[in-house]
């Protein structure tokens, strides 16, 4: 069996991520002789690191110095004869480079002018714009060949997990989704990691999971789900980096467990106040993305934010109370946050980009915090403008939240009397493919509901999916008429009075709770301000019923006592106008 040491050392070279990305390709070579053993013969030879897209051209090529080699396959690789490299391709910017590509060098002209010496492979950069430099056959071939021998080891089961970790950081760079060959051995690496789970490092994990955002992840599910179960365990040995690449990998691959979630809530609270503030913001795009409404979580943030919020930058914060308000959490020290926020935006309103800022307070909405003293800025010509002139067509997110914000003012804030939007910014629906302001209703709870439903009312005298003059959808409404009785769909003409009633699926809820999401709750307030009368039917109380006769009760307990606030409504107002008369 070949030496695994060989593989490990070329590996953490080639995956070598701090400052380069380098693939020794004359090393590739030597990992294994044909009787599958690492030959005693040695000879110094070197490896050119290509340079991350950001160096610059003054930055010196750096070298690997007394790699070890294969003799004969040197003797094979060197029988060409391979002349001085030509200068690096013309570029643009160094903030432009985006691509790094490994060629061997074409013989240069005699005639030329002599350029320092370069190792046999020299890396060929692709600036921005330009056409793609060809990569040399040769230097292809001793790439397939590494990764044979990588494979090689994969096969035979002979890696430790920190071999396991550099392969998944080799494949993540240069895995090519064409071949079946590289498909192959990132399923059988897998299925061989899933063994090494309970092994490995927190590094490792992080590692592994960040590079398996990366791959194809089809066949990787269970293999995640071990991952992330080993990432709860040593959650406390992550770094601040560890933990933004964890969170990061599991938010893309759409992972979320409780184990998760538990140790997030044991070992974040008491590390917030001395870490990287952008850990802080990852934390609470993850909890957003999952929808996980954590009071622990939620509080050490809210208190950090107090103390440290100066420290933070516009998107940073921004990232924070967003995710508070998309999942409708008041944290118990609101009053001092906010004062917080109010003080920030006070002084770094210009700081903000006009998105974030639009996004920050639409998000104080749905916590019912209303802030009216930038509402004339925001609504003004001027910042309308700085958004339109951001290079891209105003979106109908930008367009739904500012809407949103409107609507605020009008229908909850009638004692503002400054500057409105303009009616061509406002959205006729606030349905939208991304559901960013209203979820649809569940099919399937509606056709549970609609059986019950028909036999208390006597029939069909509903209307289901209205839209609103404000852009709302409402799921089934029922129109009454001035005495309080409910009208067939043919007397709709003579409606007086409309009941709204929101069948709110799992959907509508943050994970694993009965509150409602920021935009849900935003949208029954606007809608009772609106006329309506509201009445909630949420999933985990009606699929608590079992027979039809509980769902009619249900149903009629929920319906008939607005009526009847209504009714009384009505007959109060008939006699005190009596009285009066």
């Amino acid at each position: 069996m070949k030496s695994i040491a060989c593989i490990s050392s070329s590996v953490r070279a080639a995956c070598h991520h701090t400052s380069s990305a380098c693939f020794p390709l004359n090393r590739a070579l030597t990992m294994c002789t044909p009787v599958g053993r690492c030959s005693k013969e040695d000879l110094s030879t070197r490896t050119v690191v290509a340079q991350q897209p950001c160096v610059t051209a003054a930055v010196p090529v750096r070298t690997f110095h007394g790699t070890r080699v294969n003799t004969a396959v040197v003797h094979q690789v060197s029988a060409a004869h391979f002349p001085k490299p030509g200068p690096l391709l013309p570029r643009k910017k160094d903030d432009e480079l985006t691509l790094c590509q490994f060629s061997r060098p074409v013989p240069m002209d005699k005639t030329s002018s002599p350029v320092p010496h370069m190792s046999p492979y020299s890396p060929f950069i692709k600036p921005k714009g330009s056409e793609a430099a060809p990569v040399n056959a040769n230097v292809l071939r001793l790439r397939n060949e590494y990764l044979d021998c990588v494979g090689f080891a994969v096969e035979e089961d002979t890696l430790s997990p920190g071999e396991a970790a550099r392969v998944y950081s080799l494949l993540a760079l240069c895995y090519d989704a064409a071949s079946q060959q590289q498909a192959l051995m990132l399923s059988t690496l897998n299925r061989r990691t899933q063994r090494l789970v309970h092994r490995l490092k927190a590094s490792q994990v992080s590692n592994i999971l960040q590079a398996l955002s990366k791959l194809p992840q089809r066949e990787a599910i269970s293999l995640v789900l071990r991952l992330s179960n080993r990432a709860s365990r040593v959650f406390k040995a992550f770094s601040d980096d560890e933990v933004i690449k964890v969170l990061s990998a599991l938010a893309i691959m759409g992972q979320h467990d409780e184990e998760m979630l538990a140790a997030m809530e044991k070992h974040l609270p008491g590390r917030l106040g001395k870490c990287d503030p952008e850990l802080i913001s990852t934390v609470m795009e993850y909890c957003l993305q999952m929808r996980c409404r954590s009071e622990p979580i939620f509080e050490a943030v809210a208190e950090n934010f107090v103390c440290n919020a100066e420290r933070h930058s516009t998107l940073q914060i921004a990232k924070q109370i967003v995710a508070m308000g998309r999942l409708n959490y008041l944290p118990q020290c609101s009053s001092h946050m906010f004062k917080k926020l109010e003080s920030i935006l006070s002084t770094r309103f210009s700081h903000f980009q006009p998105r974030s800022l639009i996004e920050v307070l639409h998000a104080c909405i749905h916590l019912e915090r209303f802030p009216l003293n930038y509402m004339s800025r925001v609504f003004s010509p001027h910042f309308l403008q700085r958004l339109q002139a951001q290079g891209e067509p105003l979106d109908k997110n930008a367009l739904g939240q500012l809407t949103q914000l409107h609507l605020s003012t009008s229908l909850e804030c009638t004692h503002y009397w400054g500057p409105r939007l303009p009616y061509f910014f406002h959205v006729k629906k606030f349905y939208t493919v991304d559901q960013a302001f209203e979820t649809p209703m569940e099919s399937l709870l509606y056709k549970r509901v609609k059986g019950p439903l028909t036999q208390l009312l006597g029939g069909n005298v509903y209307s289901t999916k209205v839209s609103t003059h404000c852009g709302y959808t409402i799921d089934v409404e029922i129109c009454l008429d001035e005495n309080g009785y409910i009208l067939p769909l043919s007397e709709w003409d003579h409606t007086y009075r409309r009941m709204a009633l929101f069948l709110d699926g799992e959907n509508r809820f943050c994970n694993n709770t009965h509150h409602l999401l920021g935009k849900e709750a935003t949208k029954r307030r606007h809608v009772r301000r609106m006329g309506y009368e509201v009445v909630q039917i949420p999933y985990f109380e009606f699929e608590k019923l079992r027979s039809q006769e509980e769902q009619v009760q249900y149903l009629h307990n929920k319906i008939f006592p607005t009526i009847f606030k209504f009714n009384h409504t009505c007959s109060t107002r008939d006699s005190s106008e009596t009285l009066i008369g």
